[in-house]
């Protein structure tokens, strides 16, 4: 199949050159920036992330049938104007390390309420029985929220990008306030390279596209990050690494601390929408559980990554059967015949995309468990439909008889 045209929205003018600190000390020195052409960026995130090619662009692209050149936006967001746009002479690029890669950094103050739209291609998530299918990983994939139909979107940032979606992520607010007990300097927490953008949704022709606004001042010199949720760690192969405000590491006991309540959300954040005190739902919890902590076992650049529903999943050797287990689980202690169907599912497109051993005959009996359970749920609901409709009849008939004591006697004849 050929590829679908994707087209650029023109919200942001494009620019022939891009402002470019080599190195943090480039950045720190005071000098000024290196004018970089486009073709030379290209040049450097081609190589950075081994492709072909790589476009930069300003704007965010659309695809998916999307032929018409015109292009209506809605927004929410109160403040949505031209006037409110980030002014892309105040940005600049920043090679941080070989760790971290690219970042950007404000190159000139930028005022609290300016906005920015993520970069990349816009594609259409097709479903199939209302599951969303497997996307395979890269960390330049997001999902913008859609709250006006049940269409789902990704937007792919590998191949094609810009200043947004070279946004770092930043420690989470809530982890920032768990580490802060006291024992560190109050300066090292406050010097935190913490969210300075907040995401709301944009549509353009209907489809959703991320809105990033900056909610407070950002100075001159200071890194762009964004809260990006906390599964976005899991797609780190090591620890994940905070940074400063000036884009340097913090400091060894900071980033130890923040490492610990991450793994502390990852072994745990499949199991906080059941119920506390609920003997089934602590076997399905115990196996939920089991497959996180897997996930944090095999964290390492070899393990093949996935989106499910949009969410992160580490395919470790045993995934497949571990999830058909869960799926037999929640047919078995919760009698939740889709939730069941779901995850096999799941397992089968993790089958298919062949990372490790064929479970094919696990999945066929996994499969075939659901479908006796839900035959012998169909033939007990029919019995008992039957028995009661059997019991209305009897009572009925009872009730028609002469000296019933539940109805009066009636008169053969007309009154």
């Amino acid at each position: 199949m050929p590829n679908k045209k994707k087209t650029a929205v023109p919200i942001f003018d494009n620019t022939l050159t891009v402002k470019y600190y080599p190195t943090l000390e480039h950045l720190h020195s005071n000098e000024e920036p290196i004018d970089l052409k486009i073709k030379e960026i290209e040049e450097k995130f081609a190589i950075r992330r081994n492709l072909e090619n790589f476009e930069w662009t300003n704007n965010p692209y659309l695809t998916d049938d999307n032929e018409s050149n015109e292009f209506h936006i809605f927004s929410n967001y109160s403040n949505y104007s031209n006037e409110g746009k980030i002014n892309l002479d105040h940005l600049a690029i920043c090679f941080i390390d070989e760790s971290i890669g690219y970042a950007v950094v404000a190159n000139s103050d930028i005022p609290e309420g300016a906005w920015i739209l993520f970069n990349g291609v816009t594609k259409s998530i097709k479903k199939t029985d209302s599951e969303d299918p497997i996307i395979p990983h890269n960390c330049y994939i997001s999902f913008p929220k859609n709250g006006l139909d049940s269409n789902d979107y990704y937007i792919n940032a590998e191949n094609t990008g810009g200043f947004s979606s070279l946004i770092l992520a930043s420690v989470p607010s809530e982890i920032i306030e768990n580490i802060d007990d006291g024992s560190i300097p109050k300066d090292e927490i406050n010097n935190l390279a913490s969210s300075n953008f907040n995401a709301t949704s944009i549509y353009i022709n209907n489809i959703p596209q991320t809105l990033l606004t900056t909610n407070r001042k950002i100075n001159k010199g200071e890194l762009l990050v964004a809260d990006y949720g906390k599964s976005f760690f899991l797609q780190f192969s090591t620890s994940f690494i905070a940074l400063k405000k000036n884009g340097s590491r913090a400091s060894d006991v900071i980033n130890k601390r923040v490492n610990e309540y991450l793994q502390k959300y990852i072994l745990n954040r499949n199991i906080s929408n059941l119920p506390e005190n609920d003997v089934t739902s602590q076997i399905i919890k115990n196996q939920l559980s089991k497959l996180d902590s897997q996930q944090l076992i095999h964290r390492n650049p070899e393990s093949p990554r996935v989106f499910i529903n949009q969410e992160l999943f580490i395919v470790y050797p045993t995934a497949i059967q571990d999830i058909l287990e869960l799926a037999e689980l929640f047919l078995i202690q919760k009698s939740d015949i889709e939730k069941a169907n779901n995850l096999l599912k799941s397992a089968s497109l993790l089958n298919e995309m062949e990372f490790h051993a064929d479970c094919t005959k696990a999945i066929e009996q996994t499969k075939n468990k659901i479908k006796n359970y839900r035959e012998t749920k169909l033939s007990n609901h029919k019995n008992t439909s039957i028995l009661i409709n059997s019991k209305k009849k009897t009572t009925q008939t009872n009730a028609a008889q002469p000296g019933s004591q539940n109805t009066p006697l009636r008169r053969v004849g007309s009154w």
